[in-house]
């Protein structure tokens, strides 16, 4: 069954408005869902990033107390008065029970004016860890000095330690635990981290620490007030759970751990991870939750340890807002579907009618055959269109002759290029070959009268003859440039510069440098190689001295690779800048250095082929810099 081309433009008018109004209407409710969800999850994900930062504010807070505490005068004033048999400090003639005194009122004042800190401590080390002041915040909330008796010796515990192997200004930050009393977990059960900064004589011995107690649950329910947190130290032990029973389970022998009920985290338990934070979200296993995890660095002489917290929230809230959009979608996806169709139904009748006779055209066209023609009698747009239709097809027609004229013109001058290349190649260097040879056997012959002025000028003769050989080669090979297709292949420059020096041999004691970060990439190696054993025989020919210098750099140019060739020659002064690129152009004479004048012409014209530029850099008695670009990758494919 035949559809006319009105029916099938018509329909496809109607379906591709239904399908872009409900694309539209898709791409509206899944982008604005899924950039909504990503909304409240990077906003739950800052959310624990100011709880960290809050937390971490708390630990540095203590730290910077802790140091305030230690440089009061009472505390070197009882290490002075310690040490000696009358407790008198000859500073100023202080005993050492009115520094305790005074450290008593300092900690008590301090204390009062610190919620969250439960006892602050000078410990000596004398008397195995004896405490030299204590103050501690009783059951009613005030902060108490501990009587002398009272006293305890705390050089058992592993805080006491830690802190006797510090220099001085290092802070200890102990483990989180909860408080003992006389060996057992005190009830109500207090969480506490212990910060504890060495005090030194002022000869450098160690002589005690100071300690801050600070309530760890306190500063917890400070940070993560109305939100539903879960803490854990760098082991992912609980310490803070909804259930009480799992915080601190390793107090009591049991194991109840962030990453056990999370596996997918487990990774950022690992020391040397680089993981710092992770959203979850949309997984069976999590219950309908979606939870931010991040690792929080608290200590600065570890700086490896961290606490992690854990953000949660039902994933419903999350999604809430979401919902509202997608219900809006449909509605404008409904809407767009029924207005669309219904305009694009009737536009489409309006346009398809007079077009049935180009589509029959164009069908012709499409097969090949050029020779047809439209009625050019319609008025209107049709008219336009027919008349519009037939000058294309005239034009390609004309374009076609064209260029097939073209083509075989460049394929006649090509042959001919080839042609006098063999001819230049094989009829003129053979009879050079030839003079040379004869000049030999002549002077073989002719020994016996021969002079030193013969023997010179029978060398000159040669030297002509081998230069006008290497002339004839450089302009075939600039010939070539351009027009014969060069294989592209991975060119290593290091290995590409080593064998072109390899194949110069230039004096022993002439040094090369190659810079250690030339790279490898896409080129033709021929027309490379011949740049870089140009410019690199012309700095070994013109040299100065045999221990000259030469230097290879290379810099990234973006999708050009800018190489340098730096010698430390005789140099060019700058009038002769344009002229060396000049072919046949030398600036010695030939009879002093052989040289075609080909070398730099056939530089810049490879160089340029390549969509390149070539600079030179230079000053008489001064060495030179031939710069040149090379493309990272081939642009140009050559045609022969």
């Amino acid at each position: 069954m035949n559809i006319s081309i009105a029916t099938k433009i018509t329909s496809a008018a109607v379906t591709l408005v239904l399908i872009t109004a409900a694309a539209v209407g898709f791409a509206v409710y899944s982008g604005s869902s899924a950039l909504l969800v990503k909304h409240q999850l990077e906003d739950l994900g800052d959310q624990n990033h100011i709880a960290a930062t809050r937390l971490t504010s708390h630990i540095k807070a203590l730290r910077q107390d802790l140091q305030f505490l230690v440089g009061t005068p009472p505390i070197q004033g009882l290490v002075r008065t310690h040490s000696r048999e009358d407790g008198i400090d000859l500073y100023d003639g202080s005993t050492e029970r009115l520094w305790r005194s005074r450290l008593g009122v300092i900690f008590r004042q301090f204390l009062d004016a610190k919620p969250s800190y439960l006892q602050i401590r000078y410990i000596g080390l004398a008397e195995g860890g004896r405490e030299l002041v204590r103050v501690e915040r009783a059951h009613d909330g005030r902060a108490e000095v501990v009587p002398l008796s009272a006293l305890q010796k705390k050089g058992q515990h592993t805080y006491f330690h830690e802190t006797s192997k510090l220099k001085a200004g290092q802070i200890h930050l102990s483990e989180v635990t909860l408080n003992r009393e006389q060996g057992e977990i005190s009830k109500p059960k207090v969480a506490v981290m212990r910060a504890s900064l060495p005090v030194f004589s002022p000869t450098g011995v160690l002589f005690g620490m100071v300690i801050i107690n600070m309530d760890f649950l306190s500063v917890l329910e400070n940070v993560t007030k109305d939100r539903h947190f879960y803490i854990s130290n760098d082991r992912g032990d609980y310490l803070l759970h909804e259930n009480p029973e799992l915080s601190f389970g390793f107090e009591f022998g049991r194991q109840h751990r962030l990453q056990d009920d999370y596996p997918q985290i487990a990774e950022m338990f690992n020391k040397k991870s680089q993981l710092n934070e992770q959203t979850l979200y949309q997984t069976p296993d999590l219950k309908g939750e979606a939870i931010s995890f991040y690792k929080a660095f608290f200590d600065p002489l570890h700086p490896q340890r961290f606490i992690v917290l854990a953000l949660s929230a039902s994933y419903q809230q999350v999604i809430a807002e979401s919902v509202a959009v997608r219900n809006q979608s449909v509605v404008l996806a409904l809407f767009l579907i029924s207005i669309g169709g219904g305009a694009a139904w009737l536009f489409s009748r309006m346009l398809t009618q007079p077009l049935q006779q180009i589509t029959q055209a164009a069908e012709q066209i499409s097969k090949g055959n050029f020779d047809i023609s439209l009625p050019t009698k319609a008025d209107g747009e049709l008219g336009l269109l027919t008349r519009g239709f037939n000058h294309m097809v005239q034009q390609i027609n004309e374009r076609d002759e064209a260029l097939q004229h073209r083509l075989d013109e460049l394929e006649r001058v090509n042959r001919e290029l080839d042609q006098f290349a063999y001819v230049t190649s094989h009829d003129l260097k053979a009879p050079l070959r030839a003079i040379a040879n004869l000049s030999q056997w002549i002077e073989e012959d002719l020994e016996a009268i021969m002079t030193p002025d013969t023997h010179k000028q029978m060398d000159l003769l040669r030297g002509r003859v081998h230069r006008m050989e290497a002339l004839i080669e450089g302009i075939l090979q600039y010939s070539r440039v351009g027009r014969v297709a060069e294989e592209v292949m991975e060119v290593d420059i290091n290995v590409l510069l080593y064998e072109i020096i390899e194949n110069i041999a230039p004096p022993e004691d002439f040094s090369i440098e190659i810079t250690p970060n030339m790279p490898t990439f896409n080129a033709t190696k021929v027309r490379l190689s011949q740049v870089f054993a140009n410019l690199i025989s012309n700095a070994v020919k013109y040299r100065t001295r045999d221990d000259g210098q030469l230097k290879i750099a290379v810099k990234d140019a973006g999708s050009f690779y800018h190489f340098s060739v730096t010698d430390d020659g005789p140099g060019i002064a700058e009038e002769y800048h344009k002229k060396v690129f000049k072919i046949f152009q030398t600036l010695q004479a030939r009879d002093t250095i052989e040289s075609t004048g080909v070398g730099l012409t056939l530089v810049k014209k490879i160089v340029e082929e390549q969509g390149g530029i070539v600079t030179l850099e230079s000053a008489e008695g001064r060495g030179s810099t031939f710069s040149f670009t090379w493309p990272k990758q081939p642009e140009v494919e050559h045609v022969t």
